[in-house]
């Protein structure tokens, strides 16, 4: 297994690179000396994040690229195999969210989150996998979610494209077991403090904010940097999304139970906003562009209590659940 403690002129490739964890990932790059290529759809945004990643003295190429578009995602490819002559490790970040009753939700949004959430994701590792495989090295990172591990009730579409995005990494990495220098692996975070929710398609009509405990979209982008140097299938980051892993396959009607009945509290009593199709068809302002979200409350003074009471519920839920089937059996 080819494995690097040094990234240092090493190539990157980063989708979702002009916000939250996508940008957080690229200055965690650049301080290892790594030469970037950075891509999202905001140009004005990206050249920001480029320029901060410069000095740190590398090289940071900038690609204008939807991932929703194949030949769009072929050139960003081409382009940075052309610049640096190798592709190292290829982030796919690019994410969005639509958040609301299935029903409530326009179809064509449900449409766009699976279409950048998966069918992006689909469209890099097409892209890349024959360029690893002239140079016989190369590690893919996509950025999953605890919804890849049980259900995200009023976030339907975003279910959807976790859920197969997960089984499409392993589909992929099982092909690859032939080409031990050919890594594809996911990083798998609880809910982020990134700027995600607040630019996320929301149809609730009620301010969205992140389950405690809140990640660091910092300490995200530094696991992806972490997973690029020491490659391993899959990176939980937080002990919400540990545990997820653990219950979540066992009991996800429980799950979903209870992520329904948080999100229905909310909602109801929730800070009202305005409804809106946020990034989903056009990218975010630049001035809006950042890498950690405006949630710093939620994942300070929280994380603690929010996380142990968090755990604590779902861990006596499950007993419970247990204990049920086996008098039922």
């Amino acid at each position: 297994m080819l494995q690097t403690e040094n990234l240092r002129y090493k190539t990157v490739v980063i989708t979702g690179a002009s916000s939250g964890i996508g940008h957080g990932a690229a200055v965690a790059f650049a301080k290892e000396g790594a030469n970037l290529v950075l891509a999202a759809r905001n140009k004005e945004a990206l050249y920001a994040v480029a320029e901060e990643c410069k000095k740190f003295g590398v090289k940071a190429l900038v690609v204008v690229t939807d991932v929703t578009d194949p030949e769009a995602v072929q050139y960003l490819a081409d382009k940075a195999y052309r610049e640096y002559g190798r592709i190292d490790v290829w982030v796919n970040d690019a994410g969005v969210g639509a958040v609301g009753t299935y029903e409530e939700v326009p179809f064509e949004s449900h449409k766009q989150v699976v279409a950048v959430n998966l069918v992006g994701y689909m469209n890099g590792i097409h892209t890349v996998l024959p360029y690893f495989k002239k140079q016989k090295f190369g590690t893919i990172i996509n950025m999953n979610s605890l919804g890849a591990y049980f259900p995200s009730p009023y976030a339907a579409s975003y279910t959807a494209s976790k859920y197969g995005l997960r089984g499409f990494t392993e589909a992929v990495r099982a092909e690859l077991r032939k080409w031990p220098d050919i890594h594809v692996c996911d990083v798998v975070p609880a809910f982020v403090n990134s700027p995600g929710m607040k630019h996320g398609a929301n149809y609730t009509g009620v301010e969205m904010k992140p389950v405690p405990p809140a990640v660091r979209a910092h300490t995200v982008a530094r696991k992806i940097v972490a997973v690029a140097k020491n490659p391993k299938p899959t990176t939980m980051v937080g002990l919400t999304a540990k545990l997820g892993r653990i219950i979540g396959p066992h009991a996800p009607a429980l799950f979903a139970g209870f992520m329904a009945g948080l999100m229905e509290k909310h909602i109801q009593n929730g800070k009202k906003t305005e409804i809106t199709d946020g990034n989903l068809f056009k990218p975010t302002p630049k001035s809006s562009a950042q890498i950690e979200g405006s949630y710093h409350r939620v994942a300070k003074t929280t994380a603690v209590v929010g996380g142990i009471a968090t755990i604590g519920l779902l861990a006596w839920k499950f007993s419970q659940h247990h204990q049920t089937e086996n008098r039922i059996q």
